[in-house]
């Protein structure tokens, strides 16, 4: 394994990629994920030598530093992905990295071991977002799939979110750590003019015209987190907790859930970039999945539910969000109950 990770460049080459230099980089990533595809017996063991073998910071090297092509660092990402998944030993490894932030220093970033995990519940200190030019490398990789900036790409992008759904895959303290560390980004945040590039909720709970600019961007943070609340009663259970407004300013709260039902209304009444609309889809299936109570909040407005079944009868908005909301409306119906605002047999006659 040693011998293997010891053919991977470092990252930073002075801009110097030669085409052979990017094919044998990318070769040699492709053999690494070779040794360490899904659903092989050897695979654990070969995650943690490969990790033992300092595999983790090289790959990491090539993924966040500015010198490789975008295709070195995407195939990068792909393998720290296939790294991690699973192996929560390499998980929790990997959660301890410091990376440094681009263009703080004019040097490629450098990890660095943290004694406190990201994917680990810990106080508010030890977790803050930086520490001086450096931030966890799950906030670097949130940030590079949330920007809209150069120099990434789409690859780099999806990517950045497949490495970390590898990191929270069979992963209950990685998964509900990191998003717990979301939402305390968000209220930290909440009111500051400008928010950070890895506020993940902001670009799902604000739809405007600066988050509208990329729809991308509103997608991938719809799929990120729709991974994060898989199955995960507990990670439903804290996004349920979001509330959004200012009572002092006489504002009335709303919950993160009611707002993303009137962000998915607005898309599909204002007919937005159809990938905004997915997203939000996307993510209120797999969130009210065996979710009762998360069904019984969001049918508290009924408006948006005969939007919905607008956008179904006029078919009007394509195949993909046509599906995708009769899908969500099953979902719906399934898990709805007798107690909730539009009762199920209501709903089903289409009384709504």
């Amino acid at each position: 394994m040693t011998r293997l990770v010891n053919l991977l460049p470092s990252g930073d080459n002075a801009g110097h990629w030669p085409l052979q230099r990017t094919n044998n980089t990318i070769l040699t990533l492709a053999i690494t994920r070779l040794l360490i595809s899904k659903g092989s017996t050897t695979t654990p063991t070969n995650q943690e030598s490969l990790a033992q073998a300092g595999a983790i910071n090289k790959i990491i090297d090539l993924a966040l530093s500015p010198d490789p092509p975008s295709t070195v660092s995407a195939a990068a990402l792909l393998a720290c992905a296939d790294l991690l998944r699973g192996n929560y030993n390499v998980q929790a490894y990997f959660s301890t990295f410091l990376v440094s932030t681009p263009g703080s220093t004019g040097e490629p970033p450098v990890l660095r071991e943290e004694n406190t995990a990201v994917g680990a519940r810990a106080s508010s200190e030890t977790r803050s977002l930086s520490r001086g030019s450096q931030v966890f490398v799950l906030d670097a990789l949130l940030a590079m799939s949330l920007t809209s900036l150069a120099p990434y790409t789409y690859e780099q992008r999806l990517a950045a979110s497949q490495c970390i759904q590898g990191f929270i895959y069979n992963n209950v303290e990685g998964r509900e750590g990191l998003v717990e560390r979301i939402i305390k980004t968000y209220q930290d945040d909440e009111n500051l003019e400008t928010q950070e590039a890895h506020n993940l909720l902001y670009y799902i709970l604000n739809l405007d015209d600066t988050t509208r600019k990329d729809p991308y961007r509103v997608w991938f943070a719809c799929v990120i987190l729709s991974h994060l609340l898989d199955s995960s009663a507990t990670c439903k259970g804290m996004m349920r907790g979001i509330s959004i407004g200012d009572t002092a300013e006489g504002e009335e709260p709303v919950s993160a859930l009611q707002q993303i039902n009137a962000n998915l209304s607005s898309s599909l009444l204002n007919s937005y970039d159809p990938r905004i609309a997915v997203g939000y889809l996307m993510l209120l299936t797999i969130w009210l999945y065996e979710d009762t109570q998360s069904v019984m909040e969001f049918l508290e407005e009924g408006s948006g539910i005969q939007t919905l079944v607008g956008c179904i009868a006029q078919g009007r908005d394509g195949i993909y969000v046509t599906g995708l909301a009769a899908i969500f409306l099953g979902v719906c119906i399934e898990f709805n109950s007798a107690t909730s605002p539009i009762p199920p047999y209501p709903f089903l006659s289409s009384n709504i």
